[in-house]
């Protein structure tokens, strides 16, 4: 058996239809899954009901817990689709198997921020303040993850959800909310809601878009502006002072910086900071940097999972040629 299909064999069937940094993500999670778990057997995705076979498809997921990197992280996503609000959605078959996707990745990432805040909200500000140093965070007041805030009615009346959320007060004493998005190499999805209603009068009302945004409203944003308003609303429903907004992806998936600089177009040059770019990599250095000992192997291991690009180079290399 040759090489190339030896390496078929065991990190499994990958896409013709991914542009170049989807494909090394998706060979980087089919070997983390063939090597790092241990795991030999991949599954259908990316859906539930998908017909098509991929490397970076867990098996049975939902019950072993393999696509975290914490047993905590395992039972957090568990606690979390068990107990779903009126309208909200988690998917799931692509939460707990699918390894490309960027919601376990969110969980991943924020859940053992979010089990600092809750044990020691001193540590986990000195973390999140260096993560996000523009905002001059003071203190921490929530940490959550896929957030959807309720009742929906009192917001943009959709199933618009935070990837994660903080709620904090700033250095000269502004109690604010930063709405957090991650992509790993997905696109920011750009369908609409069907009722706009609530968003045309919200961009109206407020002051921080332009005659192209006002304009923009009555056609419907795209994903990333309608978590932009929805940060904004629950700024207005909660009594707080500033809503922000923040997109953290690879560098390589240059898709989140190209749509915000977009939407900076529909909104006026003085507000364009609530809207902003962190990339994972500067993220994870970040954390790195700032935790405490006993977190140091969870971002280590965050790290080797998401971005270990090169301990399987050579092998995707050889795949390449095949």
């Amino acid at each position: 058996m040759k090489l190339s299909e030896k390496i078929l064999e065991l990190y499994g069937p990958q896409s013709t239809g991914d542009n170049a940094f989807t494909a090394k993500a998706r060979f980087l999670q089919s070997w983390y899954r063939a090597s790092v778990l241990n795991q030999p057997s991949y599954g259908f995705g990316p859906e539930e009901k998908s017909t098509t076979k991929y490397g970076n498809i867990l098996v049975d997921g939902i019950n072993t817990g393999s696509n975290f990197l914490l047993p905590e992280i395992f039972k957090y996503a568990q606690y979390r689709t068990q107990f779903l609000k009126n309208g909200e959605t988690i998917e799931k078959y692509r939460l707990f198997n699918n390894m490309l996707s960027s919601q376990p990745m969110c969980f991943n990432l924020f859940y053992p921020l979010k089990a600092l805040f809750e044990h020691d909200h001193i540590k986990a500000c000195k973390i999140l303040s260096e993560c996000f140093p523009s905002l001059l965070i003071d203190k921490i007041v929530a940490v959550e993850i896929e957030y959807f805030p309720y009742p929906k009615s009192e917001y943009l009346d959709d199933r618009t959800a935070f990837d994660a959320m903080i709620i904090y007060v700033s250095a000269s004493g502004e109690r604010n909310i930063l709405a957090i998005e991650t992509k790993y190499v997905e696109k920011l999805g750009s369908n609409p809601s069907s009722d706009l209603e609530k968003q045309k009068s919200l961009v109206k009302d407020c002051i921080l878009f332009n005659d192209l945004g006002i304009k923009q409203a009555s056609v419907g944003f795209s994903q990333l502006g309608r978590n932009f308003l929805l940060a904004e609303k629950f700024r207005i429903v909660n009594r707080l002072d500033k809503a922000y907004a923040v997109v953290i992806s690879p560098e390589k998936n240059d898709s989140s910086v190209k749509e915000i600089n977009g939407f900076h177009s529909l909104m006026y040059e003085e507000f364009q900071e609530r809207l902003f770019y962190v990339s994972l990599e500067s993220m994870i250095e970040r954390i790195k940097n700032n935790a405490p000992k006993s977190l140091k192997p969870w971002i280590v291991d965050f790290n080797r999972r998401y971005l270990g690009f090169a301990d399987c180079e050579s092998l995707y290399n050889e795949y390449r040629k095949s």
